[in-house]
């Protein structure tokens, strides 16, 4: 059975860390075989949020946008998404959602 440590530190309030939790599952007889972080090649990836977005100058489907990542500056990225365009309908809190954006690695720190 797999399960994550989050889920079973929801759900019961254990006081132990993380290798001490492996022991003592291991000393109840529930075999721990393996543990994945599931998050470790995620550490790199930047999340931002869309402030502005305007026409490119030679392209017609595309926009350039400036984009917060919360380090109270912004970057310049070139976003080809139908669903930033300022004239779209649709749901609000849908188009809320869509303007986080996950943009690759980020390089340098």
């Amino acid at each position: 059975m797999k399960f994550s440590e989050q889920w079973l530190r929801e759900l019961v309030d254990l006081k132990v860390d993380h290798d001490s939790l492996l022991k003592r599952l291991n000393l109840t007889g529930l075999e721990v075989e393996s543990v994945e972080n599931l998050g470790a090649g995620l550490a790199r990836i930047v999340v931002g949020e869309i402030v502005s977005a305007e026409p490119h100058p030679d392209a017609d489907k595309l926009r350039v946008c400036q984009v917060s990542v919360g380090t109270g500056e912004n970057f310049q990225i070139v976003w080809g998404d139908r669903w930033h365009a300022d004239d779209q309908g649709g749901d609000t809190a849908w188009r809320r959602i869509k303007r986080h954006v996950v943009f690759g690695q980020r390089t340098g720190t």
